[in-house]
């Protein structure tokens, strides 16, 4: 459940931040203010953007955009979305090493509705990205995220907390390196349940599968399943599923099959 809400999240940080540098480009040398804004179908949108300089991105650049009955093809959007540069270096505008970035993302009450569909987005989230030249790596971080849904009929919701998940790319030898460690409840799960990755998952070029790397779920009363890559065809699975920290069952399988 936590990818397709990374998936949303990042959709937002790339629409928010082109937006942001295109409004800059437009109202310098006034590059603070809130301007009111005609949305595709109907309604409108506020934006206010708080930029220090139009041709370069700063710490501090922000800007929100508070929809009022925003009316898009894709459906009617309401509440607001807010982006805040928290750390910039190097070539960050250009993506050219060496840059690093960090900014803020935040939700408050925000709603797509389609027809009697609807998706809802409540929380923040820390996104960074940096590349030195041999390693691009990425991040996604924060404290409490929720989405909930109705689709065809069907409400869920999702929460993520003290979540953290990390990304690396070695641009010499291929190689990626992936780790995460949150918290999600959900109902569909039956409650809440930790991940953790003791050890990161390490995948070689062109492999479809990690072959390193360990990861821990833990659910109700301690139990717990791990699951440990043996190499990028085979992976093994445990479960400790009374909480005593000792692994009755065991099994081998590919990561195919799983």
């Amino acid at each position: 459940p936590s990818s397709s809400l990374e998936e949303v999240v990042k959709g937002h940080a790339d629409m928010l931040r082109n937006r942001l540098r295109v409004m800059g480009g437009r109202v310098q040398p006034l590059i603070t203010g809130s301007f009111v804004l005609n949305c595709t179908l109907a309604g409108t949108m506020t934006v206010t953007i708080n930029v220090a300089d139009p041709n370069v991105t700063s710490v501090g650049d922000s800007m929100s955009i508070t929809y009022s009955q925003c009316t898009e093809v894709a459906g009617v959007l309401s509440g607001s979305i807010s982006i805040t540069f928290t750390a910039v270096s190097g070539n960050f505008d250009l993506g050219i090493a060496p840059y690093s970035g960090t900014m803020v993302m935040s939700y408050n009450n925000y709603r797509l509705t389609a027809g009697a569909d609807y998706v809802d987005i409540n929380g923040s989230v820390t996104l960074s990205e940096s590349d030195d030249g041999v390693t691009l790596r990425a991040a996604i971080s924060g404290s409490s995220l929720t989405m909930s849904s109705f689709v065809a009929g069907q409400l869920s919701s999702l929460t993520l907390s003290s979540y953290s998940l990390s990304s690396s790319y070695d641009w010499f030898t291929g190689e990626t390196t992936s780790s995460m460690n949150y918290t999600v409840s959900a109902a569909a799960l039956g409650g809440t349940i930790s991940v953790a990755t003791p050890q990161a998952f390490k995948t070689t070029f062109g492999a479809t599968y990690p072959y390193q790397g360990v990861m821990v779920v833990t659910g109700a009363n301690n139990s717990k399943v791990k699951v440990t890559a043996l190499n990028s065809v085979d992976v093994q699975i445990e479960g400790d599923f009374d909480g005593d920290d000792l692994y009755e069952y065991f099994a081998v399988t590919t990561w195919a099959a799983l």
